[in-house]
């Protein structure tokens, strides 16, 4: 799993949404410029090992941030993601 940048700092809010078999969760982050950024992950229901995807930017509101994940996890979900060997 990738290591969040922001490693020293605990999210200001953890969300999950579940899509079907797999569970988004998205961790938001308040930057001291008052943007927001996402570091979000995909794991399978009943599992505890999650990964990390790329969501890059900062957002002006938790909730375009949210869009953003969601939107991006979807599809990769589409394509199989999270991929196991």
């Amino acid at each position: 799993m990738k290591r969040n940048p922001l490693f020293d700092a605990k999210p200001d809010v953890v969300e999950q949404h579940p899509e079907g078999k797999v569970i988004i969760e998205i961790e938001f982050y308040k930057l001291v410029n008052g943007q927001y950024k996402a570091w979000p992950y995909v794991k399978e229901a009943g599992r505890e090992t999650k990964e990390h995807y790329a969501v890059a930017g900062e957002f002006a509101t938790m909730e375009a941030a949210r869009t953003v994940a969601i939107e991006t996890a979807r599809k990769l979900i589409a394509q199989g993601f999270p991929y196991h060997s």
